[in-house]
């Protein structure tokens, strides 16, 4: 049932995204090198038709990632390939949980989103128990009924203020947790209503739907606003909530541009995908100035997430009409995508840079994870 989404003045002469020019110009050199891709998908262990979602380095070295249709939190061994999963089953009998957003905590353990039981839920990494947490959870209507009248949490990130925060997608809502004591607090004031921009949405209500969240530089956490076609960002100590639309294309909604995932990237930017304007967006954190680039994007390509990888490069998810994967470098805005084999079917969605220098991502569809190995031209 997976929710697949329609889609510093004074030094300015010497500084780019506020790092200074002499670094910039030797990372936009390392990042410049084009890619060499080797793909290696992995898929024993896993569980038929189990739509791996998002994925994670979590604190023991090993890959997690949600498995959506399954109920279930997958782990992959880097180093030998070995998966192993560990069930997440809702309170409910026949309730699916929907496990979504992972993330690891300041605890040492796997935090997650469960967008259909409308629960947070933790994974001790080293002893696979699982726990959920749900009191402080409003209520939310502004979705299908196949997440009934939940908030729906969405994304999840670890915050420097020693919480965890996460999106809710059908609430409107920007959430955190405590991981000491699960203690949940909401926040909405300062969130525009939104549109409509989903056709499977509640056409009676409209909302800006919150959906990815990443920690900014900044140390706010920033976060994607799928149908309000805004770039949002909490102050975690204080609760105010900014949002950014200036640059967005299209101006106005719906149905937007889709921002979807979103990351911070190695230039101190704030970057984000745009699955139906098919863009990818940069946003400076301090200026709130954001642009925008497609150029070496292919037509309704539907760019999904994004993640800083170790070759100083982002690295993103095409959903339908481009090669699958993709690079910006945040030097120059140059995108190149590539034309990996990916699984049948394979719609990729959650990337990650992996402990052993790789990018790791999921297909929903081809029910795999794929690893991409780079031969950068020297540079590794």
């Amino acid at each position: 049932m997976r929710i697949k989404l329609a889609a510093a003045v004074a030094l300015s002469l010497l500084t780019t995204g506020n790092i200074p020019f002499f670094a910039t110009q030797a990372r936009a050199e390392k990042a410049g090198t084009a890619p060499t891709e080797t793909i290696t998908l992995f898929s024993a262990g896993i569980t038929a038709g189990s739509g791996p979602e998002d994925i994670v380095t979590g604190p023991d070295g090993d890959l997690w990632f949600t498995q959506q249709e399954t109920d279930e939190i997958g782990r992959l061994n880097p180093r030998t390939g070995a998966i192993t999963e560990y069930p997440v089953p809702a309170a409910n009998a026949g309730v699916n949980s929907g496990p979504f957003g992972i993330t690891v905590g300041p605890d040492g353990n796997l935090w997650f989103t469960e967008i259909a039981s409308n629960q947070i839920g933790r994974l001790n990494p080293w002893t696979g128990t699982v726990t959920k947490f749900s009191a402080g959870l409003s209520p939310g209507s502004k979705c299908q009924s196949s997440i009934s009248s939940g908030p729906a949490p969405f994304g999840i990130t670890a915050g420097h203020d020693g919480n965890l925060w996460f999106t809710e997608f059908c609430g409107d809502r920007i959430g955190r947790i405590n991981p000491w004591t699960g203690t949940i607090t909401e926040f909405s004031a300062g969130l525009s209503p939104g549109n409509t921009c989903r056709p499977a949405v509640n056409t009676s209500t409209i909302g800006t739907f919150p959906s990815w969240i990443t920690e900014g530089p900044d140390r706010k956490l920033w976060f994607t606003e799928f149908c309000g076609n805004k770039i949002g960002a909490i102050d975690p100590w204080t609760g105010t909530i900014t949002e950014y639309s200036t640059g967005i294309s299209p101006s106005s909604a719906p149905p937007g541009s889709g921002p979807d995932g979103i990351t911070t990237g190695p230039d101190g930017n704030i970057w984000f995908a745009q699955e139906i304007g098919n863009e990818i967006g940069r946003l400076n954190p301090w200026t709130g100035t954001i642009t925008e680039y497609s150029t070496g994007i292919s037509p309704s390509a539907g760019p999904i997430k994004i993640t800083s990888g170790p070759d100083g490069n982002l690295w993103f998810t095409e959903d339908s009409g481009g090669g699958g994967l993709a690079q910006v470098n945040p030097w120059t805005g140059t995108i190149t995508e590539l034309n990996p084999a990916l699984a049948s079917g394979s719609f990729p969605v959650g990337i990650t840079a992996g402990p052993d220098r790789n990018i790791w991502f999921t297909e929903y569809d081809g029910n795999v994870i794929g690893r991409l190995t780079l031969t950068e031209g020297g540079h590794r």
